[in-house]
């Protein structure tokens, strides 16, 4: 579901799409972006100087720049604390705020600029700036009081036609190939999940306990300033020497969708971010489940007892007992290696079956998209 808060019409100029400064939201609307701009619609994607470089370099696929035009903005000074709280990631508010701060005069300058230009030629005959700014206010209006909302993703499934960038296949791709299907456990908390040494430790020993493989994507949260290096997590003394049989621990940016769609990828444990369910959901591939805050315990919920398509990380009536290496180990072997576990990875095979087959021609979500796209075309 795309939040309609984040999406501004400027009809037959194109879309113009206003990112919240986190990865999640950012990679999410450079994706929309690369649908709407698949049907020969321009999209205007604004963003700090900063947020734009980021997710840009992040991007595993071509961006069609004949479509998809940035427009980056100065980026003032905000204080970007080490990420150091395993609750609500707190560390970001600065940049978020001076985000809030900062885009709002260069943004509504840019809004006027493109309403001049895009209604001087035969776009709109006989709107005017002021007309163009009342009927932008009759928008937001009608957005507040009765929304048009469509459901169109899993954008995920939705992308596949994008052009791969080049650049070599990761490392860690090249290490799933040699594994048997279905037989790896991917471990990824996200970029804003703070995890302290003592759980990193943790961790490590459960699945080291667990004898399951393993690829465990291990970077620390993102600071407002992806680009300032952050700490290096620590792994327990000889750890990496131990399982390097059975397990590889990838430090830097790791291409997440291709890790979940491999095919020797048989599970996931998340922090259960929303972004990451509905990626994992999509492919096909179930959760171990492991939330840390914020919506994510709603999410854990949805996986585990309403889809049943993931197991939860311990019993949340016994925090004192979470992320023990026990606890750790005997859920990797339940969702890996047990009759419970076939059973969670073959609905979550189904489930993603039919998410495929909501995105393609003819699908429930495919005809949400393409009512989308009528709309903001007409």
């Amino acid at each position: 579901m795309v939040d309609p808060e984040n999406l501004i019409s400027l009809f037959h100029l194109g879309w113009q799409l206003v990112p919240f400064p986190a990865q999640s939201h950012l990679n999410q609307l450079l994706q929309l972006s690369h649908v709407i701009s698949s049907h020969n619609i321009p999209v205007h994607y604004l963003g700090s100087a900063l947020y734009n470089s980021q997710v840009k370099s992040r991007a595993v696929y071509v961006l069609n720049r004949e479509r998809i035009q940035f427009h980056d903005f100065p980026t003032s000074h905000f204080v970007s604390p080490p990420p150091n709280d395993i609750k609500f990631p707190s560390h970001l508010m600065p940049s978020f705020e001076a985000s809030v701060e900062n885009l709002r005069e260069p943004f509504a300058d840019l809004l006027a600029l493109l309403s001049k230009t895009a209604f001087k030629g035969s776009f709109t005959p006989g709107l005017i700036e002021s007309a163009f700014l009342d009927l932008m206010l009759k928008i937001e209006r009608e957005r507040n009081e009765d929304a048009k909302m469509w459901a169109i993703g899993p954008l995920e499934t939705m992308t596949i036609f994008r052009n791969r960038l080049n650049g070599g296949q990761h490392e860690c791709l090249e290490w799933l190939d040699k594994q048997r299907p279905n037989s790896v456990l991917y471990i990824s908390f996200g970029t804003t999940t703070f995890m302290e040494d003592e759980q990193i430790r943790e961790l490590a020993l459960g699945l080291e306990q667990s004898e399951m493989n393993f690829l465990w994507v291990l970077r620390d949260a993102d600071k407002g300033n992806v680009f300032v290096q952050v700490r290096r997590p620590q792994l327990p003394d000889g750890f990496e020497e131990r399982v390097k049989e059975k397990g590889m621990v990838v430090r830097d940016w790791a291409p997440h969708l291709d890790i979940l769609g491999h095919s020797s990828t048989g599970g996931f444990m998340s922090h259960c971010g929303w972004n990451s369910c509905l990626e994992s959901m999509s492919l096909g591939v179930s959760i171990a489940a492991w939330p840390m805050h914020s919506d994510q315990l709603i999410n854990a919920v949805l996986i585990t007892e309403v889809l049943k398509v993931g197991v939860l990380v311990g019993n949340w009536t016994r925090k004192d007992e979470l992320g023990s290496p026990s606890v750790i180990s005997e859920v990797v072997n339940k969702l890996m290696d047990s009759e419970e576990g076939d059973e969670v990875r073959k609905r979550a095979e189904e489930f993603g079956n039919e998410l495929r087959e909501a995105t393609a021609e003819g699908g429930v979500s495919r005809i949400e998209l393409d009512s989308f796209i009528a709309h903001i075309s007409r």
